[in-house]
């Protein structure tokens, strides 16, 4: 099983939007990280699209680096991008309907893939920030 932590915010430090992940491989006996990753979006212009553009980056890393047919279970605490990508909520801001296509496209590529809300204090406790 992947399992994946992501965010997206903003570094006031250098002035930059950013998001980052965490990839987890886990099976019956353990659970080990795969990889951690931050990087910053110069052409994002507002939290939720760095929420978006976050999940996006791991799904094409987990698309692109990862066996297709294992499950997928991935948490991030935007309740906005986790209600619409699991098309619960409906997407009004145009400025994230490419974001949401794009993920929907890799998403159903995927055989077992999962999406859950979890709490800013997991987020911070697993990433950092």
């Amino acid at each position: 099983m992947i399992i994946g932590f992501c965010d997206g915010g903003y570094d006031s430090k250098k002035k930059e939007w950013f998001g980052s992940y965490k990839i987890f491989l886990s099976n019956e006996r353990d659970v080990k990280e795969a990889e951690h990753q931050r990087t910053y979006f110069p052409e994002v212009n507002t939290n939720n699209e760095a929420e978006y553009k976050s999940l996006h980056t791991l799904l094409t890393k987990i698309y692109t680096s990862y066996e297709k047919d294992l499950p997928i279970s991935i948490m991030m605490d935007s309740q906005l991008v986790v209600k619409q990508v699991n098309e619960q909520w409906k997407i009004k801001a145009k400025n994230l309907r490419d974001y949401y296509r794009d993920i929907i496209k890799i998403k159903t590529e995927l055989d077992d893939f999962s999406l859950a809300w979890v709490s800013r204090k997991l987020i911070v406790k697993i990433l950092g920030h």
